[in-house]
Order: C-alpha cells, then sequence, then structure tokens
C-alpha cells in the first residue's frame, strides 16, 4: 500500500511515496499543524495499520500545505497523505522513497476516554487557510519597539478612554507620511498605494474572530475614533456587525494583553502590514509595538522609520494637535 507526499515546486509535482505493508491504514494523529515548517525525517503524521501504530516521515524539508484526512479517517491506497511546500527546487526530480517496519512504537498512541476529536468551525478552517497563503506567497519582517507612555496614560484616563486609541491614532497619523505601510501588493511589481486609512481592529470572542473597520482615521479625532472602537466593539460581542462593517481595510491592528511580551500578526493579504499592541492596561508605563510587514512592500530601514515615528508622537502626544 502507497500514501503518497506531495511536494509542489514551481510548475512541477513529483510525489514521494511511503510504502506500507498493509491495504488498510487509519490517521492516528497529526504530528504537524498546517503551516508548520517540517524537516527531513521528521514525524508528519502517525498511522494505526493492523493494531500497530507506525511514523510516516517527512522525505523532504518544507512546509505542511495540506492534510487529506483528517484524524480517525481511513487513507486509501494510492491516495495522498499530505502536501508539502516551499521544497528547495534541488530536489525536484529526486525519487526519494521510504519502506517503514511495521514494528511496536517506543510510545504507541492509546485511545481512550480520556480524549475527543474536535472539528473545526468554517472561520477557523478559513482563517488556517489564508494564514498558510499568505506566510507562503508574503515574505513578513518583524520589527519591534517600545514606547514610554505614563504622560498618555494619564491622559486616557482624563478622558475617561483606553490607551488603544491614542495608539490608532498615531498609527494612522504616520501611514499618511509612509504610504508604504497603508497598501497592497497587488501583483509582483506593482504596490496599491492608498489615500484614506481604514484600519480593520482584529477581536477574538469566544467564538469567532471579527475585524471592523474604522475609515478615514486620518480624518477623524481621537474621542470620534475612541467612540467608532467602543461601538464596533460592542457589535462584536453583541453580534449585530454587518459584513459591510469589515470590509475595506488598507491595514490592520491587534492587542495582545499580559504576560504576552509581543506577538508578530500575521499579514491580512493583500495588505502590506499589520501593527500588533502589547498590554496596554492602565498603570502600564511601557508599551511594545510589533510591525509585520511584507518585505515586497518597504525596507526593514523604512519600518524601523516608520516605528519611530509613531512611537515619538505617541510619547509627545502630538496626535492631540493632528487631524
Amino acid at each position: 500500500m502507497k500514501f503518497t507526499v506531495i511536494t509542489p515546486t514551481l510548475s512541477l509535482s513529483p510525489s514521494y511515496e511511503v510504502d506500507i505493508d498493509n491495504a488498510v491504514a487509519r490517521v492516528s494523529d497529526w504530528r504537524k499543524e498546517i503551516g508548520d515548517s517540517v524537516l527531513t525525517g521528521e514525524t508528519i503524521a502517525l498511522l494505526s495499520v493492523a493494531d500497530q501504530t507506525i511514523a510516516v516521515p517527512s522525505p523532504v524539508p518544507g512546509i505542511l500545505t495540506r492534510r487529506y484526512a483528517g484524524s480517525g479517517e481511513q487513507v486509501a491506497s494510492g491516495e495522498p497523505l499530505a502536501l508539502l511546500s516551499g521544497v528547495p527546487v534541488s530536489l525536484v526530480g529526486s525519487a526519494v522513497k521510504y519502506r517503514i517496519p511495521i514494528t511496536p512504537p517506543v510510545n504507541p498512541l492509546v485511545h481512550d476516554n480520556s480524549s475527543e476529536i474536535y472539528n473545526f468551525t468554517l472561520q477557523e478552517r478559513s482563517l488556517a487557510s489564508h494564514d498558510v497563503k499568505s506566510v507562503t506567497t508574503a515574505p513578513p519582517i518583524y520589527t519591534v519597539i517600545q514606547a514610554e507612555v505614563s504622560e498618555a496614560q494619564r491622559l486616557a484616563h482624563s478622558f475617561g478612554i483606553s490607551l488603544t486609541p491614542f495608539v490608532m491614532h498615531c498609527l494612522a497619523s504616520s501611514l499618511t507620511r509612509f504610504p508604504r505601510f497603508n497598501a497592497s501588493v497587488i501583483s509582483e511589481s506593482e504596490l496599491q498605494l492608498h489615500r484614506g486609512v481604514h484600519i480593520a481592529c482584529l477581536q477574538r470572542t469566544s467564538e469567532a474572530l471579527f475585524a471592523p473597520v474604522i475609515r478615514n482615521c486620518e480624518r477623524i479625532s481621537l474621542l470620534s475614533l475612541a467612540r467608532e472602537l467602543s461601538e464596533l466593539r460592542f457589535a462584536s460581542v453583541a453580534g449585530t456587525l454587518s459584513p459591510s462593517a469589515m470590509r475595506g481595510s488598507t491595514i490592520s491592528f491587534s492587542e495582545v494583553s499580559a504576560p504576552v511580551l509581543y506577538q508578530t500578526g500575521i499579514l491580512r493579504l493583500p495588505q502590506a502590514a499589520i501593527l500588533t499592541l502589547s498590554d496596554s492596561s492602565p498603570g502600564q508605563t511601557r508599551i511594545t509595538l510589533c510591525l509585520t510587514h511584507d518585505a515586497r512592500a518597504a525596507s526593514p530601514e523604512l519600518a524601523a522609520t516608520f516605528l519611530d515615528d509613531i512611537r515619538r508622537n505617541l510619547e509627545r502626544c502630538e496626535f492631540l494637535f493632528s487631524g
């Protein structure tokens, strides 16, 4: 019985076959998630064959892009098991075959009542598919900076709002001077620079991910931005957010809470950038900003200058005099 690991490179699609001396196999467990990098010889999945659990190693290094069977599902002879992308061109065309002996594993997979199968939701599957595409087509660069925000926190407290609108206001202001980050990569040779700053505010609830958009952020006041952000977040939690409210963004913004120092965001194609804010709760005098941007849109040096511009405006509270 042969299970195939397909490895597309450029326009070629060679198949690397894994031979198993049995006619029926069931996927016991996947050891790699979609989007994970895989080294040669690393276990991709565990298969249950004739009451034995065996490992399927990767024949080449690459990125797991697709799993053709879920845990607990059978795989028929000749069917593909996994799809690996990003395979080095030097490996294309080489014949690699592994014959897996049916021997008891050191740590056999135990099936009992202590575990259960979770089926991903439609949105989770859609996000996973997008994230894999983003990582494999848009080379990301991560740039991190810290800002001192004691004065901004004091003003936020006096206005009765959080620090988040302050950061978004500074982001919008800086984007007018650094339009390459308020852009969409539409081809390998074209970058669409947007005049209006429309920020998608990523927000997770217990059930889903929402990305309501605040439009023309470069033209509205700090307090107007804070009010719109509050209304959109309430609509997300209440489930009253319309689909049109999540369209037309030119850049994304997200937050992470303590104790996480910072978190790198995944580009929302075709956007060129996403900014992530660390814990900005009251009492925090320093925050961390992480910019993820498409390497095709701007250089790392420009990204550093852009982040420093946001930091400088935030520390000097210059956003109070803009717009």
